[in-house]
């Protein structure tokens, strides 16, 4: 029994040699696939520095005021300058400019 003892021994070293031939070949290829340059594998790559960020934002809008003011002249003549509904304005700005140039609201 010792010869068959030993050729099954024989076997089974034959099939896991074979078998972890197999497993590494199949461990192998998937490392080998990869490359190991970084732009060559379809990403995008670039260096990172320090350094400032400079971005202007340019937008427009209207602002609702939560006080409204009611103006009235006491003088009458052409209106000669005055701002319309939608019109910018600052403090200081003139809002109507009458025809004698002396009566400024």
């Amino acid at each position: 029994m010792k010869a068959g003892d030993e050729m099954i021994k024989y076997h089974l070293k034959k099939i896991v040699i074979f078998l972890l031939t197999i497993i590494i070949i199949a461990g192998t290829i998937p490392l080998l696939s990869c490359k190991s340059e970084g732009g060559e594998n379809g990403l995008e790559t670039f260096e990172v520095i320090r350094g400032n960020i400079i971005q202007t934002v340019s937008t427009s809008g209207n602002v609702n005021s939560r006080y409204n003011n009611n103006y009235s002249l006491q003088a009458s003549g052409t209106v000669l300058k005055s701002l319309e509904k939608g019109d910018a304005f600052s403090k200081g700005d003139i809002l109507i400019e009458l025809d004698s140039g002396r009566t400024q609201l």
